[in-house]
């Protein structure tokens, strides 16, 4: 990264300083690169040794405080607990259940699956094994029914959790 894509990504992660502050931080920047491009560094380099972005941001903004709820605010909640409390119950209830029926039909195909390899045995004792082959067949396609289905269900409870980490994280 070149000095004056560094100090504008700079500049802009430290947008919420005041303006005296946040100058004079950005010129230190500028002559310790400059300085480090005297010793003999690249530009590339010398932006490099100064570090990331990040690290320099994280220790020079103020933290936030949280936000104080106000009188309004908090009586609208208790108010509405008899209203917004049983919707919660019911998501989450609902997100429950279909979980469950995801994994229900995962374990049905497993259970198939078992279920015609074993009976492809006993066909082919009694019948034909050319019978016990094609529900044998049967059998291993619904294993992989069953494992495709489990790795989506996975898949598909990884990107939920994402999402919700995502909707719930705190702010910085």
């Amino acid at each position: 990264m070149d000095k004056t894509t560094f100090l504008s990504q700079l500049q802009k992660r430290l947008k919420g300083l005041p303006e005296e502050e946040l100058r004079q931080t950005l010129e230190y920047y500028a002559e310790m690169i400059d300085d480090r491009m005297e010793e003999g560094f690249s530009q590339e380099e010398a932006v490099a040794e100064v570090g990331t972005v990040e690290e320099i941001a994280r220790p020079l903004l103020p933290k936030t405080p949280r936000r104080k709820r106000k009188g309004w605010e908090l009586a609208l909640l208790i108010l509405g607990f008899p209203l917004w409390f049983p919707l919660l119950i019911a998501v989450f209830a609902v997100a429950i259940s279909l979980i469950a029926s995801l994994y229900a039909v995962v374990v049905s195909f497993a259970a198939c699956c078992v279920g015609g390899m074993l009976c492809s045995v006993l066909y082919g004792l009694q019948r034909s094994w050319a019978g016990a082959a094609f529900v044998f067949g049967c059998g291993l396609a619904c294993g992989g029914f069953a494992l495709l289905g489990f790795w989506g269900s996975n898949g598909l409870m990884k990107v939920s959790g994402k999402a919700l980490k995502t909707l719930f994280r705190k702010e910085r």
